[in-house]
């Protein structure tokens, strides 16, 4: 998806390379733990070693941005490329977008977002991020970096059988 790294006012947003994955880890059972999500960490690597393994293959689909403040690994975030009937072009969603407690009110989100948007990777025609309706906090914070509710829940099936 990015052939380079985004540099922006409060931190390098840099693509993941392999040597990564074990900070990349770290940082989701951190995230994993601090939303007291009811996952096993085996869970968490499964599913962080399959999307690297998806974006790896497949460059177009997505990337994993690890968000760095003066050389420290301090967050992440996972996009991903959607194709949108109703908007007629890409979507670029923001599957997960996480910073650790420390830096989590210094504005990272907001420049990550600004980049986001001026570079719109693959021609996307916006960016999408879905909190679930649970977390209001969530919600409102998202809210005050420019989103909207655009549609009604979400409903998933899964169509294969989940890891045990």
């Amino acid at each position: 998806m990015f052939d380079y790294d985004l540099v922006g006012t409060k931190a390098v947003y840099r693509n993941y390379v392999p040597r990564d994955f074990a900070n990349l880890l770290r940082l989701a059972l951190r995230q994993a733990e601090e939303q007291k999500r009811k996952r096993e960490p085996a869970s968490t690597r499964d599913a962080v070693a399959r999307t690297v393994a998806e974006f790896s293959r497949h460059k177009t689909k997505g990337a994993i941005l690890l968000i760095e403040v003066e050389e420290d690994q301090v967050g992440y975030c996972i996009l991903a490329n959607r194709w949108s009937h109703e908007r007629g072009g890409d979507l670029l969603c923001i599957e997960e977008l996480y910073l650790i407690p420390e830096q989590a009110h210094r504005g990272i989100a907001e420049d990550l977002l600004r980049l986001l948007a001026e570079i719109a990777p693959g021609g996307s025609v916006a960016i999408q991020v879905e909190p679930p309706d649970s977390d209001r906090k969530a919600a409102a914070a998202w809210q005050r970096l420019g989103f909207h509710r655009a549609g009604n829940l979400v409903m998933i099936r899964n169509t294969r059988r989940q890891a045990e």
